[in-house]
């Protein structure tokens, strides 16, 4: 995808275990620890990457079905996660499930829905009010969320999913969604305002507990403020406000 290498960290997610940009884009990633052999492990592996998707939409994200290549130049970490370390940093889903009740056959709207409807407007976007062929969503999806379909008697298999979708948006001849839920040029100011807030408290969180996080100690044990800001490029007042909140609330 096509980053300019500093969106993960102004997410707050850990250093990706490989980073590598070419002249069409980037390729990231995170080494995880485990397998997700179980169903609720499949769908909480799929949950994240939905997570992702969305997180970077403005970059065109793609899930990628092979390993990288270690021997190309890149930055590699050598860094193994849990899936929660990353899971745990991204961005909530919104819950606007009320503008769409009159989708009875949707069931849960999950973040894997929300990834599905996202790419739709997207292409809705960028094509007009054309229907995206329903083969051509379905392997999109699929070469992102494969998990979801090791098991096809599964009720909420990812082509039932996407078929859900895509009917939702050819009832009412592929326009995008009615804005009337949007908020106001005020309201999106502070909203703003606040997930600025937000990211840059998990950023200093993700400092002080990573691998790295002795550097940023004095030798009296208490916090070199001084450091971390200068690493995170925050002013002092902002990083020394995140670590009181972060101690207040028992996470350091």
């Amino acid at each position: 995808m096509r980053i300019n290498g500093h969106e993960w960290l102004d997410i707050g997610l850990p250093t990706p275990s490989y980073l590598l940009h070419t002249q069409y884009g980037a390729f990231i990633g995170w080494c995880i620890d485990g397998y997700p052999g179980t169903k609720k492990a499949r769908e909480y592996f799929a949950d994240t990457v939905a997570r992702i998707i969305i997180a970077f939409r403005d970059n065109k994200p793609e899930r990628l079905s092979y390993r990288p290549n270690l021997e190309r130049r890149a930055h590699v970490v050598d860094t193994v996660y849990q899936l929660g370390d990353i899971s745990g940093a991204l961005p909530s889903i919104p819950k606007q499930s009320k503008y769409y009740k009159s989708a009875d056959s949707l069931g849960n709207i999950d973040s894997v829905f929300w990834a599905i409807k996202l790419y739709i407007e997207d292409w809705i976007e960028e094509n007009g009010e054309i229907p995206i062929p329903f083969e051509a969503l379905h392997n999109w999806a699929y070469s992102n969320f494969w998990e979801l379909e090791q098991r096809v008697k599964d009720k909420s298999t990812l082509r039932a999913k996407c078929r859900s979708v895509w009917n939702w948006y050819n009832d009412r001849e592929w326009k995008k969604t009615v804005r009337s839920f949007e908020m106001t040029r005020s309201e999106r100011a502070l909203q703003n305002a606040k997930n600025r807030e937000e990211q840059a408290k998990k950023r200093v969180l993700m400092a002080v507990t990573n691998l790295i996080s002795a550097d940023f100690k004095k030798k009296n044990g208490k916090w070199n403020i001084a450091k971390i800001a200068k690493h995170l490029e925050m002013s002092r007042n902002t990083v020394a406000k995140h670590l009181k909140q972060l101690k207040e609330e028992g996470k350091i």
